[in-house]
């Protein structure tokens, strides 16, 4: 059990798996215990993220996990009630800072944003005559402030994360990898680099500084670490690893780890035959 002063007391998480058959949503404590559905319906619930004041639950619904299939945004309560639809044709869901707008994925080229007070989703990337036009877009996040979008794409090659500048479209590339996550303070991302221990690991790259540190990069046999997600307070890391062999988001083995910042203890969450993926944290307390 976690200790009362513990960098993550009070925490529980929210993550998708396909525990079921098909991927939902569903809760757990830091300590493995106490699991609840969320939101597991028909088809496939995934990429859950908190509101800023855990009141709600976005996440995408898919009608299969293939590339193409239709998909739309949702948001529910923590106890998956509540559960309504915010807009359709689009995937990846992530909360504004202030908690009125979600970001999103669409059609694998676009980054989009939708008012949850009403009105059309808008198109922030990419814009005429930016750099990202004919490029994917995959997996994009907005920094808290507004001001950049850190996302995968095919520049050079398939994948590497890249930073835009949401002003001017001036670029800035982070490295070869994915799945960039902002740090609260919106000066850093945490993303996985390639070719790290076990081919890949998790660094925290700083936009002013233009570098990157190393978080966490297990050797075997959970060596290959992806899904990453950084605490509110920057004092602890969340992210599901599988084995050597795997790679797979759709079938591969992931379990659930997390990372004490200040005293680098990596405790494991989960322990079972799923795959468990992009977990966030979620205030209980």
């Amino acid at each position: 059990m976690l200790a009362a002063g513990s960098a993550a007391a009070g925490i529980s998480i929210v993550f998708d798996s396909n525990r079921s058959g098909t991927f939902g949503i569903y809760r757990v404590q830091l300590d493995g215990s106490g699991l609840q559905t969320v939101a597991d319906a028909r088809g496939h619930e995934m990429f859950p993220d908190p509101s800023p004041d855990y009141q709600w639950i976005a996440y995408a619904r898919a009608a299969s996990l293939e590339e193409d299939a239709p998909s739309s945004i949702r948001r529910c309560r923590p106890d998956g009630s509540e559960d309504q639809l915010v807009v359709k044709n689009g995937t990846f869901p992530t909360f504004s800072r202030d908690g009125k707008r979600i970001y999103f994925e669409r059609n694998r080229d676009s980054l989009m944003a939708v008012s949850l007070e009403g009105g059309d989703a808008q198109q922030l990337l990419p814009r005429p005559g930016w750099e990202l036009e004919d490029h994917v877009v995959a997996k994009p996040t907005v920094s808290p402030d507004g001001r950049f979008a850190a996302l995968i794409t095919d520049m050079p090659s398939r994948w590497h994360t890249w930073i835009v500048d949401l002003r001017d479209g001036t670029m800035q590339m982070v490295g070869e990898g994915c799945e960039p996550r902002w740090h609260a303070n919106g000066q850093s991302v945490v993303w996985v680099g390639a070719r790290l221990k076990d081919r890949c690991g998790i660094s925290q790259y700083n936009v002013e500084s233009k570098r990157s540190t190393v978080l966490q990069d297990a050797d075997r046999p959970w060596g290959h670490e992806y899904f990453p997600w950084i605490s509110r307070d920057g004092k602890y890391l969340l992210w599901g690893a599988c084995q050597w062999w795997q790679h797979s988001h759709d079938d591969s083995n992931y379990q659930i780890f997390w990372r004490d910042l200040s005293t680098g203890a990596v405790h494991r969450v989960t322990h079972d035959e799923f795959t468990n993926r992009w977990p966030k944290g979620l205030r209980t307390e």
